[in-house]
């Protein structure tokens, strides 16, 4: 009988947007200096059981994978109610990840659902990595992190009882504030109010949002990367714009006028 399980997993699943297009544009050494920076998001993985020790137990396995631009971190939640606490978890994750990430200007597209998994030594297979790839390749078009329904109904249906049992409460509001639902009802991790929570200052959203407008630029107007970072100068404006940052917005009217672009303009098609 084989010893190994199929299991269920609350998973983050994410790539770079425009990985081999920008590899194939540097050369070997700045081919090593962005490599590196990828490397450096596996301290972060690999901190994951020392950064939520209060809320993590030897029950919940953690699994961590990388592949060339793709990478999957999974916890094994103890029981259907700690489903909530493994999705706070990798909503926190996921929002540092790509606050980190934005300083170089790279942008990520991903998800975080619930699925099974078969994890035995240093193979992986399941459903639960299909369903995440569907999704990021198909579902999620724009460079955010998608959060599964089911998980945010699970959160809100127990947070009471969470708060209780855990004691976390800044860490339940928090959970709260980090996702956000987007126009096509979509819920996404709002990696920009994980920087505000953690008072990253007015400087990271000044440089964001020249990462955007750069990345933009290097775009060919109109196409299918062009809205998908036009899309991140939407979702910072909004943002900025909430927090009373004006200083930070970017000035839609004008980046639309120096693109010839009219409000029938469709972002998705």
């Amino acid at each position: 009988m084989p010893t190994t399980k199929v299991e269920s997993y609350v998973i983050l699943y994410f790539d770079i947007l425009g990985y081999s297009s920008y590899v194939w544009s540097l050369d070997k050494e700045q081919q090593l200096y962005f490599y590196e920076i990828l490397a450096g998001l596996t301290d972060i993985v690999k901190n994951i059981k020392a950064q939520y020790k209060k809320l993590l137990s030897l029950e919940n396995k953690v699994l961590s994978y990388v592949f060339s631009d793709n990478f999957l971190i999974a916890i094994k939640p103890k029981s259907v109610d700690d489903d909530a606490i493994c999705t706070l978890i990798l909503l926190n994750l996921a929002a540092q990840i790509q606050a980190e990430l934005i300083k170089h200007d790279i942008f990520v597209r991903g998800c975080i659902i619930k699925g099974d998994l078969y994890a035995k030594r240093d193979v992986l297979q399941g459903r639960g990595i299909i369903e995440a790839h569907i999704l990021e390749s198909h579902g999620i078009i724009f460079p955010r992190v998608f959060v599964g329904e089911e998980l945010i109904k699970s959160f809100e249906s127990i947070v009471e009882k969470v708060s209780a049992q855990y004691g976390e409460v800044d860490s339940v509001i928090s959970m709260r504030s980090l996702y956000r639902e987007d126009g096509d009802s979509v819920y996404f991790v709002d990696y920009l109010e994980y920087a505000l929570l953690h008072k990253f200052g007015e400087k990271f959203f000044i440089d964001h949002r020249d990462s955007i407008l750069r990345s933009i630029h290097l775009c060919e107007p109109k196409s299918r990367i062009f809205k998908k970072y036009f899309w991140c100068a939407l979702y910072h404006s909004m943002f900025c714009a909430e927090h009373g940052m004006f200083d930070c917005v970017i000035d839609l009217d004008e980046l639309m006028l120096e693109f010839d672009i009219d409000e029938s303009f469709d972002l998705k098609h």
